[in-house]
């Protein structure tokens, strides 16, 4: 947890400059980061004061004797683009958290205003700074999902409705084997707008709409367009499954445009032979015999095997 300047103060119960001076003298650890005004701002780690001090910041945060910490409501009680907000900013503090837990971080404070700017670029619709971080943290933590919705209403300004034209136009960087990231592909959407239809850039819609429908989209044309045809064969196309626990050795026959010279007996044990030739339609065919043949014989080198066939298969041809 870090502290600013003024909160340290507030603890000792001392001025701003006097915490500011340890800093500066290197009595007192602190990580520099630049805020809003572009000036530069000390954040104190609380496990570098006092144990006292700890303890007094942490009876402050805790809840008056007598007062329950608010309780949320269950996440089957928020709207469907409630529930894609607080998706969004549970991913989003998740990956900031891994962010600032790497191996060979020197200052989290230099992670945070960087990561400031890479959800700044990624989500251009979505209000984001620093404190805005730590203040959905703490929600987060608390069990707050109110806590992480915005309820100024800016995290979903703009339009929502999806013109075919645009969306067709997002297609064509988004399905690309190249994977543009959403808000790169939104961006040539708007340059090609300009550019091919001025009209409908007033129409473009926000960060959100776009990754809704992108997220829309069905998997094989997901994985086809942005990672190529063999990913696509490899993972997503349709396929055939085999089944051959209940087959019996002879019971399918299969041929290639063959003529099959058939013996058959009846009853009284005369055995005569027929020839049986089956026109078929493209595709692969199935015959099922209304009868068992008894005996299957070669064209050439007479009889083979005595077999009971059930199922004949053949290709068109």
């Amino acid at each position: 947890m870090m502290l600013s300047v003024q909160e340290v103060a507030q603890l000792r119960g001392c001025q701003e400059r006097a915490v500011r001076q340890q800093i500066i003298d290197g009595k007192l650890p602190s990580e520099t980061t630049i805020n809003d005004r572009n000036r530069k701002k000390y954040l104190v780690p609380l496990d570098a004061l006092e144990p006292r001090l700890q303890a007094r910041w942490q009876k402050q945060q805790a809840p008056a004797p007598g007062q329950t910490p608010k309780q949320s409501r269950p996440l089957e009680q928020f709207t469907a683009a409630e529930r894609e907000e607080i998706d969004l900013w549970i991913d989003t503090l998740e990956r900031w958290q891994s962010c600032r837990n790497q191996p060979g971080v020197k200052s989290k404070a230099e992670v945070d205003r960087k990561f400031v700017l890479w959800f700044g670029l990624e989500h251009p619709d979505t209000a984001i700074s620093e404190a805005i971080l730590y203040r959905k943290l703490r929600a987060w933590r608390d069990g707050d999902l109110d806590g992480l919705l915005d309820k100024r209403g800016k995290w979903r300004k703009g339009q929502t409705d999806m013109p075919d034209q645009i969306w067709q136009a997002f297609l064509t960087y988004y399905l690309d084997e190249a994977q543009h990231p959403i808000a790169r592909c939104i961006e040539y959407t708007r340059l090609w707008a300009q550019e091919c239809a001025p009209e409908l850039v007033a129409s473009i819609p926000s960060y959100s709409t776009f990754r809704r429908h992108a997220l829309e989209l069905a998997e094989p044309v997901r994985v086809y367009g942005r990672e190529g045809a063999k990913a696509y064969y490899d993972r997503s196309s349709l396929y055939v499954r085999r089944t051959y626990e209940d087959m019996e050795s002879n019971d399918w026959w299969v041929a290639d445009n063959h003529t099959f010279d058939i013996q058959s007996q009846t009853e009284d044990g005369h055995v005569h032979g027929r020839r049986a030739r089956q026109v078929f339609e493209a595709g692969i065919q199935h015959v099922a015999l209304q009868q068992p043949v008894v005996g299957v014989q070669g064209c050439h080198k007479g009889l083979l095997a005595v077999v009971v066939v059930y199922h004949l298969a053949t290709p068109a041809g």
